[in-house]
């Protein structure tokens, strides 16, 4: 079994061309933390939010907390900051509970001052996302309109509200044509916004500019990353990728795919690599389109040299 396992990764690393890629093998943990915290997320520049079963706080790669548990809820650390809220819950269950949400450093010093919530029982979505190119999504209790937030004090934001959509990331938003703000759509794009309902309208780009980017097949946008759009096909009905030009980089005949929601935005390719099913078969592709067949029936996100 071990030589057909090493047999296994030597043919893959041959495939991909890059002698560090492999599956995850089975490999020997030991604890680094004690298991001392009723909940706890990943590590972000360095710091991991904790839970001890009233309060968040954070600890630093030795276990050590560096920020004491006083927030009810908390974010993970993302270009410095965290999203962190102090909670009043309301009396009854359809009571919203007042959230006052604030930014604060790796110190646990508050920074910003991000106003107040209603939160509800049933909302998806924190109301401040972690930050993502200096901005960050509000998704304000029991609404269905999302608008976005600046630390930048030098940026006046071209995005007013949207019914769906993301925070910028690699210079882009992705909303919903719905979207209100000081930018121009495209003459096609500006027909369908006088005829379609909001739920039908397809999504765009607008940089920070207010200059939108869109194709006429690109439906719903998932994600940007690194000049990279991922979208639906409004034709096709399934996902493809376009280079941000809308050269065709991946015809769209994606079935599925494995993505990332992290700080209100998504993310398909992870170190250069996004992991995809056509024909029920699952393929690496590479940031130039270069598909190559996993002998799986489904992998994680690539990281670290690795698909889980």
């Amino acid at each position: 079994m071990k030589k057909r396992l090493i047999a296994c990764l030597l043919i893959l690393c041959t495939l991909f061309s890059v002698s560090s890629m492999a599956f995850a093998a089975p490999m020997t943990a030991q604890l680094a933390i004690e298991a001392t915290w009723v909940d706890a997320g990943d590590f972000r520049e360095g710091l991991a939010r904790v839970f001890d079963g009233e309060k968040w706080g954070y600890i630093n790669t030795d276990g050590t907390v560096v920020i004491e548990p006083t927030w009810d809820i908390a974010g993970d650390f993302s270009e410095g900051f965290a999203a962190v809220a102090l909670v009043e819950s309301g009396e009854e269950t359809q009571t919203p509970d007042k959230e006052t949400w604030y930014f604060i450093n790796y110190n646990g010093e508050i920074c910003y001052d991000l106003g107040e919530n209603n939160g509800y029982y049933y909302d998806t979505l924190p109301y401040v996302s972690g930050l993502s190119n200096g901005t960050y999504l509000i998704a304000p209790g029991g609404g269905s309109t999302y608008s976005l937030g600046t630390i930048r004090p030098e940026a006046t934001l071209p995005i007013e509200s949207f019914p769906s959509g993301t925070a910028y990331k690699d210079g882009y938003t992705i909303v919903s044509a719905a979207a209100t703000g000081t930018f121009t759509r495209p003459d096609e794009l500006e027909r369908l916004v006088g005829v379609l309902g909001v739920e039908a309208l397809p999504d765009m780009l607008v940089d920070l500019n207010g200059t939108v980017t869109w194709d006429a097949d690109w439906g719903v946008i998932l994600a940007v990353d690194n000049g990279l759009v991922t979208y639906h096909s409004r034709t096709a009905g399934l996902w493809g990728i376009d280079t941000i030009d809308g050269k065709e980089l991946v015809k769209a005949e994606i079935e599925d795919l494995v993505y990332r929601r992290t700080n209100g935005t998504y993310a398909v390719f992870s170190e250069g690599y996004a992991t995809v099913i056509i024909d029920n078969i699952c393929y690496a592709v590479d940031t130039s389109g270069n598909l190559t067949e996993l002998e799986v029936a489904a992998l994680g996100r690539y990281a670290e040299g690795l698909f889980p």
